[in-house]
């Protein structure tokens, strides 16, 4: 399996980022529930769903493919579920993501329908990790002059899933490949040094960067990435908070233009190499009388692809939020 191709190309397509911090980048991070009502509730019993629109951005593409390519009907729906059980209050998170691509080459043309899914559980303290799951079929461009169509993408269907076991001080993951020409299995089993940083899965990243304190500025954590079998650092920062008008719905009503303060953040990782900077605009928690009715959801962000060839922008369309 080309795994640190396939891991390049998964970072582009959806995210290998996004995390959290103190304004000291080695202190462990410190989470807090600011997707409640109320911060001060703690962890409570909620069942939350977002829904975005997915977009493709195709300005300053590069220059070095001889083919088109093009995005179109994307939508990403997340789903939050906060509940107690045996071991504690646990949390778990789902995603899903559809979006049609299409690929052109001279007077031909090719549609697909890429899919991603994903399932992590983790705790209410730190956010630790449980275990997480993930299934993808993708359509990814090639970084080449294409002789025929089919040389524009490889095709990749993979599951992946990695438990993390003894308190999270080590984990295993399983990457399948269900793809009939491109069978097989690869196992890795992985050590965790938490005594420095925080650690947090990939499919969680995007979540916990809703418990960041107002007052972090920037940070580090770290991560396992199965497709190249190594624990890799984050880096983000904060800049200035800033009013924008979005519009979007609020339990399924009627869509409206409201005026909201975010606070836009750079996540990337922090390597020699650290690849395209993921841009993310964070709804301000407020503690107004009538709650914190935007929930720190992501309410934008942006995902540069793989090659230079374009950027998907995700804008909330629909907050539905339910506290049990």
């Amino acid at each position: 399996m080309k795994m640190k191709k396939l891991g390049i190309i998964l970072a582009g397509l959806m995210s290998i980022s996004a995390f959290a911090g103190c304004t000291n980048v080695d202190q462990k991070v410190m989470f807090e529930p600011y997707w409640n009502d109320n911060v001060s509730s703690g962890a409570v019993a909620i069942d939350e769903t977002l829904t975005y629109n997915v977009t493709y951005d195709n300005e300053n593409v590069s220059q070095l493919v001889n083919y088109t390519l093009d995005y179109s009907n994307g939508v990403y729906t997340t789903h939050l579920v906060g509940a107690e059980s045996a071991d504690g209050f646990i949390y778990t998170y789902t995603t899903e993501l559809n979006i049609t691509v299409k690929f052109t080459l001279g007077n031909e043309s090719k549609e697909f329908t890429d899919t991603m899914t994903s399932e992590v559980k983790f705790k209410s303290a730190g956010l630790q990790p449980i275990s997480s799951k993930k299934e993808f079929k993708s359509h990814s461009p090639n970084n080449s002059q294409s002789m025929s169509l089919e040389d524009c993408y490889d095709f990749y269907h993979y599951t992946v899933e990695t438990n993390y076991l003894d308190d999270c001080a080590n984990g295993t993951s399983v990457i399948k490949s269900l793809d009939p020409e491109k069978l097989g299995t690869n196992e890795y089993s992985f050590e965790i040094d938490q005594a420095k940083f925080t650690y947090l899965d990939n499919e969680q990243l995007l979540f916990a960067l809703r418990g960041i304190r107002p007052t972090t500025t920037s940070a580090k954590v770290n991560v396992y990435s199965p497709f190249v079998n190594a624990i890799q650092r984050v880096a983000i920062s904060f800049t200035a908070e800033e009013t924008r008008e979005m519009k979007f719905s609020r339990n399924g009503a009627e869509a409206k233009t409201e005026t909201l303060t975010v606070r836009p953040a750079s996540i990337v990782l922090d390597e020699r190499n650290p690849g395209a900077t993921q841009k993310v605009l964070v709804a301000k928690y407020s503690e107004a009388e009538s709650g914190n009715k935007n929930h720190n959801v992501l309410m934008h962000w942006e995902t540069p692809l793989s090659y230079n060839l374009g950027t998907l922008k995700y804008d909330l369309q629909d907050m539905t939020y339910i506290k049990k």
